[in-house]
């Protein structure tokens, strides 16, 4: 506005800053054009509460913005990523591209079973009904018991417990989740297969396991996805494999963290595709 205070018919000005714990959000001038008028100290003591109460109602609009926007940021985020996630990508201090740790965690895989075939006598619609209901499920079953849902991969889930949520015992946590889901998954199962005949044979493959784990962002700087990397990770989805008839496998690692509260079978030592030693499994 300073153009403004040239113009000649101006006989005084005046002229305060808008300021907020030391931030200026603006200026706010008042000129006068009458002659021999000018302003007085009473007239500066009040144009500053004015100006005082102005910048306080400015930076209320803004934080209200401020908020809305994130609100409705971290809104969109949980339908891609878990709330907690969502909270740490939000975060102002943030690294993105630095943002991971190696740390100790457990790791659920559930996997549905002869799904390819039931695909061929479904139609698209019922298809997309069936994964939406089997992923609610899982989804709320696993916050129940504060695990982290990594991502859905086709008509499978992998969950995290331990990170980023800190659990006092993240591997019984899993164990009670996926004795959960095997129960509920069996009432879906049942209400679908009254309608449509092939979901009798639809089985679920479930694997829980443990260890040092990389929990972070992977990626590059246009995609980046949050999300666990490891052995106990490729051994969870290997052991999902091999399970049959609801059946839940675990590792010694989880075993040892639950036994004495939940009971468990051993199966053996198993030979999984991809893993070249062979690991000790359990039944719960």
């Amino acid at each position: 506005f300073a153009p403004l205070l040239k113009r000649t018919e101006i006989t005084s000005a005046i002229s305060f800053p808008l300021i907020v714990r030391g931030d200026i959000l603006g200026v706010l001038n008042i000129s006068r054009t009458a002659e021999d008028v000018f302003f007085s100290e009473s007239d500066k003591e009040m144009l500053g509460i004015i100006c005082g109460q102005a910048a306080l109602a400015l930076e209320n609009v803004r934080s209200l913005e401020m908020a809305k926007k994130t609100t409705r940021m971290r809104t969109l985020f949980e339908q891609y990523v878990a709330p907690e996630v969502a909270e740490i990508l939000l975060a102002g201090d943030a690294n993105i591209m630095g943002l991971g740790e190696i740390k100790k965690a457990t790791v659920l895989f559930a996997d549905i079973r002869n799904f390819t075939s039931l695909v061929q006598h479904l139609e698209l619609s019922d298809l997309r009904m069936f994964l939406n209901e089997f992923f609610q499920v899982f989804t709320d079953t696993i916050f129940q018991h504060s695990g982290t849902v990594d991502k859905f991969m086709g008509d499978a889930v992998l969950a995290v417990f331990g990170a980023p949520v800190q659990l006092e015992n993240a591997s019984r946590a899993a164990v009670r989740t996926a004795l959960l889901l095997r129960e509920r998954f069996e009432a879906l199962r049942s209400r679908w297969a009254e309608h449509v005949e092939n979901f009798q044979t639809v089985d679920l493959g479930i694997a829980v396991t443990s260890g040092r784990m990389y929990i972070g962002n992977v990626g590059s700087n246009r995609r980046l996805d949050y999300t666990v990397i490891g052995t106990p990770v490729n051994i969870a989805q290997r052991l999902a494999a091999e399970s049959s008839q609801c059946r839940i496998y675990v590792t010694a690692p989880v075993r040892e963290a639950v036994c004495g509260d939940i009971p468990t079978e051993d199966v053996g030592n198993l030979l999984l595709r991809g893993v070249e030693q062979r690991v000790k499994v359990f039944s719960v």
